[in-house]
């Protein structure tokens, strides 16, 4: 049942399905907790439920399923891990990243022996990384960037080869000779083969910050990179605010984020590449046009963008800087915001009265 659009709770009925052995609820509008119910279902062994609109605590339960062996919450508002979570032997793989996930790594996190791909980047664990996490000899892929972790890499993960972790002090990944693990890591020299060293030819456009080149990966993927120029005052902060904002929102038509390369003197987001350009070509442009559908869908994008940023997290969030550029489309003029370089994340009470102070004043689009 994954990538429909699926609205409202996971139904506990299905927890009646008692040989259901894999539960696929990705990539949905789901809402709401997970519902004890499908702890029920024995023999489960594969429950991805990412890219929604869950929230609450990951439900205890689950640590007694002993037939797991691939776990996906990604890209959802959970806000625990269960302890017992780390007594499932046999999983394969878990991914827990991009929540609302605080606390500390526990010591037990070593018993999972067999794991192989383990995801809790983009949440918000703090304290030292376990030494005990040397003992999932399996691992493979491992991530634990953009969190408030702290203290040393322990030697034990030097037998994985490399990491990515974020300093405690600082909102930037920094790398670490030593050892180094997580999401997709592209290098500073990757970024200069795939858009033929930021050539002019590759330019997409320029903005107030920086500049966005286009480029193709080895692999052959094709991305944007988004090169902040730092001399310009606000670069370092608009930066900042672009990862803190967008390490906990997810939506289809948001522009995805894919890593990023940062050094002292250079920093740069990998975004999703959108082939169809801006909606500022497509309106102003003789070359271009939309029919009336087109109008619409786009119209119908880029409200359900803002109804998530606005109310479908945890904490609001303003763009603040909406407009034809910012909004991109895909190969199948599907809109995608981008640009979120001044947004504001809001806290209790400020909803209103910073709604009438965060717009450029004066500002309105050609």
């Amino acid at each position: 049942m994954d990538s429909n659009e699926l609205t409202g709770p996971i139904p506990p009925t299905i927890g009646r399905l008692q040989e259901l052995e894999q539960l696929y609820l990705e990539h949905n509008r789901l809402e709401g907790p997970i519902p004890d119910d499908l702890c029920h279902l024995t023999n489960l062994g594969d429950l991805y439920v990412s890219n929604n609109k869950l929230y609450g605590l990951i439900p205890t339960c689950l640590g007694k399923l002993k037939s797991l062996r691939r776990l996906y919450l990604d890209y959802n508002n959970l806000t625990s891990i269960p302890s017992n979570l780390w007594s499932l032997h046999d999983l394969l793989g878990l991914n827990l990243s991009t929540n609302s996930l605080g606390g500390n790594l526990p010591l037990d996190i070593g018993n999972l022996k067999v794991i192989t791909q383990l995801d809790l980047s983009w949440n918000q664990l703090s304290g030292d990384i376990p030494s005990t996490i040397g003992s999932a000899q399996s691992l493979v892929n491992l991530s634990l960037g953009h969190n408030k972790l702290q203290g040393h890499i322990p030697q034990s993960l030097g037998i994985f080869g490399s990491i990515w972790r974020k300093k405690d002090n600082s909102r930037l990944p920094t790398q670490v000779d030593s050892v180094p693990l997580a999401w997709r890591r592209i290098s500073y020299h990757q970024l200069l083969q795939a858009t033929n060293a930021f050539n002019e030819s590759n330019l997409l456009g320029k903005g107030s910050f920086g500049s966005v080149y286009g480029g193709t990966l080895s692999d052959g993927t094709n991305i944007a990179v988004k090169v902040f120029n730092l001399q310009s005052g606000g670069a370092f902060r608009s930066f900042d605010v672009e990862c803190e904002v967008m390490r906990n929102i997810r939506h289809r038509n948001l522009t995805e984020i894919i890593s990023s390369c940062t050094n002292m003197d250079f920093k740069a987001l990998l975004l999703e590449y959108r082939p169809n350009g801006s909606l500022e070509k497509w309106l102003y442009s003789h070359n271009y046009c939309l029919d009336v559908l087109q109008w619409l869908n786009i119209m119908i994008d880029v409200a359900s963008a803002l109804e998530y940023l606005h109310h479908g997290h945890t904490t609001p969030i303003l763009h603040c800087d909406l407009k034809p550029s910012n909004v991109l489309l895909d190969e199948n003029m599907v809109a995608h915001i981008a640009d979120f370089g001044i947004a504001k994340l809001l806290g209790d009470g400020d909803f209103m009265a910073q709604t009438r102070t965060c717009p450029t004043i004066g500002y309105t689009a050609p």
